[in-house]
């Protein structure tokens, strides 16, 4: 695993954990089994059931946890910070800058709904969390080290188009939509076009596919 990634762990779905220094940020946490580690910061792109999980938001958070999401998080949750694409907000260690997310000829993610990616800059780093998002004219302008980019299809892009978009670390499939080895097929579909920078990781935590 290349040592940008040696601090970055894909949960399942669209779930992540990111730690630096002792510092944890989780992005949309859901279903999480596994709560030893606490988080500093928990980073959430849309309410979304699969994506907004307040069970897994309780698990995970101590006294000190900051929860941030989209504007339209007010009243869902105590002490929430909102953010809109474009807002900046530092946490600790951690510069956060929240980006447009949507969908373009789906019903599911309007644009008007102001979800949001995320780019989480740490430890010398710039992590991109796509959310669910189909592929947005905004996406050409993010700079990033790390991407995590949907690939499922039905609610977001799939993976042809994801590979339109750049190849990094694909997410958002195996759980719902797209097959558990998606990932796999988009880094061959990837390498047959000669890209190589594609990594296909193997998920914290197994979950049983479900239909939506």
């Amino acid at each position: 695993m290349p040592s940008q990634l040696k601090n970055l762990t894909w949960i399942h779905h669209a779930s992540f954990r990111l730690e630096q220094d002792g510092f944890v940020i989780y992005l949309d946490p859901w279903r999480i089994r596994n709560a030893e580690k606490k988080a500093d910061l928990i980073l959430i792109t849309h309410t979304h059931p699969d994506h907004f999980d307040l069970d897994s938001i309780k698990a995970i958070s101590k006294s000190s946890t900051v929860v941030v999401g989209p504007a339209d998080f007010e009243g869902k949750l105590d002490g929430v910070k909102t953010m809109k694409p474009g807002d900046k907000l530092t946490v600790g260690p951690a510069e956060i800058e929240a980006v447009p997310s949507y969908n373009i000829g789906k019903l599911n993610h309007p644009k008007d709904k102001g979800w949001l990616g995320f780019l989480v800059r740490l430890g010398g780093e710039t992590v991109y969390h796509a959310g669910d998002t189909d592929l947005i004219p905004e996406f050409f302008g993010i700079n990033c080290s790390i991407a995590l980019i949907p690939v499922g299809g039905t609610y977001t892009m799939d993976k042809n188009e994801a590979l339109e978009a750049l190849t990094k670390i694909p997410m958002h499939y195996g759980a719902i939509v797209g097959g558990g080895g998606t990932g796999k097929e988009f880094k061959s579909l990837a390498e047959s076009k000669g890209i190589d920078k594609v990594i296909a990781l193997e998920p914290e935590e197994e979950l049983e596919a479900e239909n939506w």
